[in-house]
């Protein structure tokens, strides 16, 4: 496994989805998606996620590569660090800027 793509979306639940979670329909729920992927770009895994919002906890830990500075004109007076995500990830993943 090479790398993978999360989404996390807070939602109402729908009338099966309550019924799933035991909750009344129009419960705050959160739904979950993730893709993951070898490094060659196929997909192996993907996930659909469905929690219910009053029994939900997310927690991350969080890191930082080293930076250089490449210039005033750039965010955060140049903080960049652009390295892609493994497999050629999708536009975006793994890349960090400040």
């Amino acid at each position: 496994l090479a790398w993978g793509h999360r989404t996390f979306e807070a939602l109402a639940a729908d009338d099966r989805r309550a019924e799933y979670l035991d909750l009344p329909p129009g419960a705050p729920v959160f739904y979950i998606q993730q893709v993951v992927y070898l490094a060659d770009g196929t997909a192996v895994e993907y996930s659909d996620v469905w929690l219910r919002g009053d029994r939900f906890r997310l927690s991350a830990v969080v890191r930082r590569r080293a930076w250089t500075a490449k210039g005033r004109g750039s965010p955060a007076g140049g903080a960049v660090q652009g390295r892609e995500a493994p497999g050629g990830g999708p536009a975006g993943a793994g890349k960090l800027a400040f």
